[in-house]
């Protein structure tokens, strides 16, 4: 007899990295989270937890302090929550899957324990925050009606109005500035990075030709960085003058193992993040997350002995 328990909960420990992918220091203790987001004053970290491997339903949104690493549970009611972003220093903008069907809907709540939330968009597609923008007008949101589909939505969080954007995309992050947002579009064939003026798409850019995902800018505006082909990448841009400009791509060092939750496709969100001193914040795997396979010999002769 062969027994497979279920997989326990996943544990990934945040890690500080330098530019050439050496470790720096850990931050906080080892946990099931996925998808670290820093504050616009890079003072907490938001993410996601998952309860299964791989399976991000029934999951917490929880607030790392970037310094000590500290946690604080932020959500108790009842729905899984996942992709925590921030708007502004003070709120989040997160999914959070409720009901019968488990379709991701989008809620904001201030960043505080227990704090009052508020729907934002709730249908019948399921539905990812990608970004806020720095003026706290505009919400990016991945929308995926079906699995075929993957579509970025530019939500007004003062009218609510709905405007569609591009419809192949996800991993999407504004630029500091608001101006500009980087995606990883499929309109080739395979994901390749983008980046496009905002929150009106008219001018585009085609940044990778070789596969490209998980794009992030730097704090200063002045570097985009991406995963493709296991590596963490990183593109030179400029934004003066409201033109956008870019330099060639180099690789910067070997990409940590993935959570498996996000290596599933469970969590449409980079799970690294960089702050503004060039260090990088990796969400990386630690330990056994596969279960071990119970093997029981002569089995039928126990259930016998207890008869």
């Amino acid at each position: 007899l062969v027994a497979v328990p279920l997989a326990a909960a996943s544990r990934n420990q945040l890690k500080w990295l330098d530019r050439k992918g050496r470790l720096i220091s850990d931050l906080g203790e080892p946990t099931n989270q996925l998808s670290p987001r820093f504050s616009p004053n890079e003072q907490m970290v938001a993410t996601s937890t998952q309860t299964n491997a791989g399976t991000p339903s029934g999951g917490a949104l929880w607030l790392i302090d970037a310094k000590s690493g500290r946690s604080q549970r932020v959500t108790f009611s009842e729905g899984g929550y996942s992709l925590p972003v921030w708007s502004g220093n003070t709120d989040l903008v997160f999914a959070k899957a409720t009901g019968a069907t488990g379709i991701s809907n989008l809620f904001g709540q201030p960043a505080t324990a227990g704090a009052m939330q508020e729907s934002l968009v709730v249908d019948r597609a399921h539905k990812f925050p990608q970004d806020v923008s720095p003026d706290r007008k505009h919400l990016v949101y991945l929308a995926s009606p079906s699995q075929s589909v993957a579509e970025l939505v530019v939500l007004s969080l003062s009218d609510r109005k709905q405007s569609p954007y591009i419809k192949s995309g996800i991993g999407a992050r504004l630029s500091p500035n608001g101006k500009w947002l980087a995606y990883a579009g499929f309109e080739s064939g395979t994901f390749e990075i983008y980046v496009q003026s905002f929150p009106t798409p008219v001018a585009k850019h085609g940044i990778t030709r070789g596969g490209g995902t998980w794009p992030v800018w730097s704090r200063d505006e002045r570097e985009l960085f991406y995963q493709a082909g296991g590596k963490l990448i990183a593109v030179a841009v400029s934004t003066v003058g409201g033109q956008f400009t870019f330099g060639v791509p180099v690789p910067l060092f070997d990409v940590p193992p993935v959570p498996a939750a996000s290596s599933s496709g469970a969590a449409p969100g980079a799970d690294y993040d960089v702050s503004s001193d060039g260090r990088f914040l990796f969400n990386v795997p630690v330990g056994n997350q596969m279960p071990t396979a119970i093997v029981t010999l002569n089995w039928k002769a126990g259930l016998k002995k207890q008869e």
